[in-house]
């Protein structure tokens, strides 16, 4: 037979309590929503073509803010300037980057997103330019006499 140590009724009743909350879990809520960061589509965009910044916890008619990374430490976001204010439309938010600077990375940053000194370069889009160099042949000209030349002889009667 195995003895058990008696206990107090106090240690039983912690002990008991102790196991619930633990069984139970410990939730504490703020009542603020976790910050997130958006998705962007395309997420590597040529320069002039439109991006759609996208995420639940983007708030409809709030206005955002397009911040261009300046540097990033370590894979995040160091330093970033303001570019311009757009307003939110449902929980989405368009760019216009046609007069973006190109190979610079941008994100949005307003109410419900992550703060950009948490942001990580994947969180941030890429504006890349898209080049055409196009180029003749030699600018030296070919002269054949004997192509171009029709010699006939007329006969009068």
């Amino acid at each position: 037979m195995i003895r058990l140590p008696t206990h107090s009724a106090k240690s039983v009743g912690l002990v008991v309590t102790i196991l619930l909350w633990g069984a139970c879990g410990l939730v504490v809520t703020t009542g603020v929503a976790t910050a997130q960061t958006a998705d962007y589509d395309p997420s590597n965009p040529y320069l002039g073509m439109e991006v759609v910044a996208s995420d639940s916890q983007i708030q409809d008619g709030q206005f955002y803010n397009l911040r261009a990374v300046d540097s990033f430490d370590d894979g995040t976001v160091n330093t970033h300037n303001s570019v311009k204010e757009l307003e939110a439309d449902g929980t989405e938010i368009t760019v216009e980057t046609k007069s973006l600077e190109p190979d610079t990375n941008y994100f949005i940053t307003g109410p419900g997103l992550n703060s950009p000194t948490s942001l990580t370069e994947e969180q941030t889009f890429e504006l890349r330019e898209q080049t055409l160099e196009a180029g003749f042949g030699d600018d030296s000209e070919h002269t054949n006499d004997s192509i171009g030349h029709n010699h006939t002889d007329t006969d009068s009667a």
